[in-house]
């Protein structure tokens, strides 16, 4: 089918706006649009910088083969925003997610059999749904904590001294695994420090 240079651009309209959104492949968008992707590729293609300085023969050739500015530049602005759009779609759905794993959910469990249909092929059969609860996701929760309410929910135990020391500093920026850890160690030093006093008295 042969398009005017109108009817590609009403049809790249189209698949520019789809993509703009940032749900969907460019492929999936000419799909829809109701054109193949390397026939929209074609019209957009090849890329030409300062398409309305060449010459007019060259402008008429460059068309001949399906190449049109306004798709072009169409494209550009729609990979700009299709960018953008897609990372506010996965913001979005990421929150969701969380607040879903925050809250708990039921979903239903579907037992099937694998049985023969009419013509001889295998095929799964549901022959029981169980409707089941998802309780509020532990890790979730304290991510959440965490992000809205540091100041009481946070990883780093705050040490408050009025001496300027700085081992007291140092020890105040540690998280709670680091001081178990720093803990560890001064009960092994204390350990052999005793043993070495035993070893001093028995001689």
């Amino acid at each position: 089918m042969k398009y005017t240079i109108s009817d590609k651009l009403h049809i790249a309209e189209k698949v520019c706006r789809l993509y703009a959104e940032g749900g969907y492949t460019l492929e999936s968008c000419c799909n829809a649009a109701g054109i193949k992707v390397n026939t929209f590729y074609q019209w957009a293609c090849p890329m030409v910088e300062n398409f309305n300085s060449l010459s007019e023969s060259k402008q008429i050739e460059l068309i001949r083969r399906g190449f049109v500015q306004k798709i072009q530049d169409s494209l550009k602005e729609a990979k700009k925003a299709g960018t953008i759009n897609f990372k506010l779609l996965l913001l979005d759905r990421a929150r969701m997610g969380l607040l879903k794993m925050l809250e708990g959910y039921y979903y239903e469990e579907v037992q099937s059999i694998q049985v023969k249909n009419e013509y001889g092929e295998h095929e799964f059969r549901p022959i029981r749904k169980t409707q089941k609860y998802m309780p509020p996701n532990a890790t979730a929760v304290i991510f959440a904590l965490k992000c809205t309410d540091a100041e009481n929910f946070s990883d780093k135990v705050e040490i408050v001294s009025s001496k300027l020391d700085p081992e007291w500093e140092r020890l105040s920026k540690l998280t709670i695994e680091e001081l178990k850890a720093e803990i560890e160690k001064c009960e092994a030093e204390i350990k052999q420090a005793d043993e070495d006093l035993k070893k001093r008295k028995r001689r």
